[in-house]
């Protein structure tokens, strides 16, 4: 089976807010805003920024080997990074460094059901050396894993890169704002299972299940996407909005997006 045959969207898609109360945060324009603080730059795998470990005490990394079978040997196969626990990138483009992570609970075996075995969490840089929740995915054990108990994929979409975009049924088209937003904002994508059992756990560990789905989550500016009726519409005010606004002190408001796509 072919990585592309298995990330290939289908022609229903299932659009939403953030499942968890809607994250937005207020950016300021780059002549306003505070110095960068420096921290750490992973890609793949790395470990809890210092500011986090408090945070997230109860967390760390998840490793290669608690990834399922299925995944790690899926990605030894297609020589696809598909173990990665942690990325960093400026997500809701306010010049800081953000994290997106994988976590694996360190008590787990405290918990016989696994209700909470690991975590996706994505993190914003407050600029003030604190940091919000912008989404976060608990996931149960589930039963039938042996070795290992990741049962997700986290990949990174830069900045400017088509990623998802360039997939044949990708649900926006080009030109559009919504593509537009995909396309110039970092966007995370995790693999999401279908179909799940009753506990919330997935059907079976096979790659065809774990990745049938693929949810995305990258900031957009509010008010800024809107139907396909108001497009062309929406393009034109943007173009005049960018020219009236060069050399102006301004602020942005930006907001969470989320989206899933079912093969």
């Amino acid at each position: 089976m072919k990585l592309r045959t298995i990330f290939l969207p289908a022609i229903i898609l299932l659009l939403t807010a953030c499942r968890e109360p809607p994250y937005s945060t207020r950016i300021q324009s780059q002549s306003a805003s505070l110095p960068v603080k420096q921290l750490p730059d992973y890609q793949c795998q790395g470990e809890i920024p210092q500011p986090l470990q408090e945070k997230l005490k109860d967390y760390r990394l998840a490793q290669e080997e608690d990834f399922v079978n299925s995944i790690r040997q899926y990605a030894r196969e297609t020589s696809v990074k598909l173990t990665c626990s942690i990325f960093t990138a400026d997500f809701n483009g306010d010049g800081a460094k953000d994290y997106a992570m994988l976590l694996v609970n360190k008590n787990l075996s405290e918990d016989s059901k696994g209700r909470n075995a690991f975590r996706f969490q994505l993190l914003i840089n407050r600029d003030n050396g604190n940091f919000g929740t912008a989404a976060v995915r608990n996931y149960t054990k589930a039963n039938q894993a042996t070795d290992g108990i990741v049962y997700t994929s986290m990949r990174l979409k830069p900045a400017k890169e088509k990623g998802a975009a360039s997939r044949e049924r990708f649900p926006f088209k080009p030109g559009t704002v919504e593509w537009e937003s995909f396309i110039n904002n970092p966007v995370i994508e995790l693999w999401r299972a279908l179909p799940m059992t009753p506990n919330r756990q997935p059907q079976d560990l096979n790659i065809s299940t774990l990745a049938f789905c693929s949810e995305f989550f990258y900031f957009v500016e509010e008010n800024r996407e809107t139907t396909s009726e108001q497009i062309s519409k929406k393009i034109t005010e943007e173009k005049s909005t960018t020219s009236e606004s060069k050399g102006k002190d301004s602020s942005v408001n930006r907001r969470l997006k989320t989206f899933s796509v079912c093969n």
